[in-house]
């Protein structure tokens, strides 16, 4: 994120009227002398690393069952592939019914409670699925497991708004998100470490994934009662001309977070907003195929050849490379102030390597395929997601429109239960198809949501009551 040095003469904007006029983004301003760039320095060492780390333990809790199920989970509590498909899906059945109001939750609860919340429930409700007997309670522990952590990713999003504007949140978001897919790679590390645990304490290997891996959501989720600040203005680590500063800056992206009440009309202009149902489209088509590719990339592994041991550790570099190139595509988004481009491109590679999947005969050859899959989905899901909040108005717009598209997007985790079975194996021909299809027309509204976005603009350009929602004060301009 570019920020050049600060105004010669700088007025005082904590303790200037709050008709102040704010320098433009590019330009680094101070307040009482806290300079903008050392209270985003400060912001990102006290928020970003703590909100990774435990969107890497929600990671690991919704994908250990793919980890689990090489370890003859199914076997052992006697559910057929069908049936194992499924309880993939009820996940997402629990996880779209509670995802709205748990968003619109968080901010009347305050973050830190509610995330703390969060994070105690589905740690609670993973350690139990070891207890697991058969599909009926697999079923049980999977829905509750997705309705506990309904909320807390676009609670993460909504979160992030409250303290960085619109111009700084896709490189936060894109920090934020490649815990995720460094925790892909974590797990499958980690379950080739806990493999070695079978009959320990009387207990499978898999059992020993859902333990280990749900204990730390517990412990984070305490912590985060205490240690979260829910505002700027009650970060203790903050002076108070920091607060003030942090509080006030925020103002020209028409931001206020220390609005707590619920607005109806912010609510149906969100449900009514066709770009929002636009966006909503596009995280579907871009989530439904990374949902799949991370439940079933340890099984299509083992399908050409490896070993269990081997699959757990090849699943581990595509992660870890997604995670890099996420980092360069969010900060150079962040940079030139552009996003669509910045979800076209990658679709562009996933499409080749969904391509390279459907012709490609060699493991290697497949493998390297597949990774350049994960290489082209993953660095777009940020983009949109901060595209979004970014052209939102209002915080219970954001709230709501933030958990609709995730909401959506995530239903595509029900689907993507069903594109891989092994009746398929190896070649996996209609599940790289259907996710084929999706990415291609992400693409597609990734660039008709630039046309209309371009129309928007110079519709205020042209008259600043061009919108009656409120997108056309202080100059708001959409980001594209």
């Amino acid at each position: 994120m570019q920020l050049s040095k600060s105004l010669s003469k700088e007025p005082d904007y904590c303790n200037g009227s709050e008709d102040i006029e704010f320098p433009s983004s590019e330009e680094a301003f101070s307040c009482s002398g806290v300079s903008e760039k050392t209270l985003l320095r400060k912001l990102d060492w006290h928020l970003i690393p703590y909100l990774s780390l435990l969107y890497l333990c929600s990671f690991l809790d919704r994908v250990n069952i793919g980890n689990a199920r090489l370890f003859s989970m199914e076997e052992s509590i006697g559910v057929t592939e069908n049936q194992f498909a499924w309880s993939l899906s009820i996940f997402y059945v629990g996880y779209i019914l509670f995802e709205v109001p748990s968003n619109n939750l968080l901010k009347r609860f305050r973050p830190s409670r509610w995330i703390s919340r969060i994070m105690v429930s589905w740690g609670i409700i993973t350690m139990c699925t070891a207890a697991v007997h058969g599909f009926n309670s697999l079923m049980v522990c999977r829905f509750l497991l997705g309705s506990a952590e309904a909320g807390f990713f676009p609670g993460i999003i909504f979160y992030l708004s409250f303290w960085y504007k619109r111009s700084e949140q896709g490189s936060r978001i894109g920090l934020f998100f490649s815990s995720c897919l460094l925790a892909g790679a974590f797990s499958g590390v980690l379950s080739f470490v806990l493999s070695h645990l079978e009959g320990v304490g009387g207990l499978h290997a898999w059992q020993w994934v859902f333990i280990v891996q749900g204990s730390p959501s517990v412990i984070l989720g305490i912590i985060t009662w205490f240690y979260l600040p829910d505002f700027p203005d009650t970060a203790r680590w903050l002076s108070p001309e920091e607060q003030r500063f942090a509080t006030i800056r925020l103002r020209s992206d028409l931001v206020d977070s220390s609005e707590t009440s619920f607005k109806i009309e912010e609510f149906w202009g969100a449900v009514s907003d066709p770009k929002v149902w636009l966006y909503m489209v596009l995280y579907f088509c871009v989530a439904t195929p990374s949902i799949a590719v991370t439940l079933y990339f340890p099984t299509l592994i083992s399908q050409l050849g490896f070993s269990n041991m081997q699959t757990q550790l090849l699943s581990a570099p595509p992660y870890i490379i997604s995670a890099a190139l996420t980092l360069l595509n969010t900060f150079h988004s962040d940079r030139i102030k552009e996003r669509g481009f910045h979800v076209v491109v990658p679709g562009l590679v996933g499409t080749i390597g969904y391509i390279l999947l459907l012709t490609l005969r060699t493991p290697v050859l497949l493998y390297l395929a597949a990774a350049l899959v994960m290489l082209g989905i993953f660095p777009a899901i940020p983009i949109i997601i901060a595209w979004l909040s970014n052209n939102m108005v209002g915080t219970t717009k954001t709230a709501t429109a933030t958990a609709m598209m995730v909401s959506f997007g995530t239903m595509g985790g029900a689907f993507a239960g069903q594109f891989y079975h092994t009746s398929q194996a190896p070649r996996y021909q209609e599940g790289h198809l259907a996710s084929l299809s999706l990415v291609l027309l992400g693409t597609f509204i990734s660039l008709l949501i630039k046309v209309i976005l371009n129309r928007e603009n110079s519709n205020l350009a042209a008259s600043s009551d061009a919108l009656k929602s409120g997108e056309a004060k202080s100059g708001f301009r959409y980001i594209m």
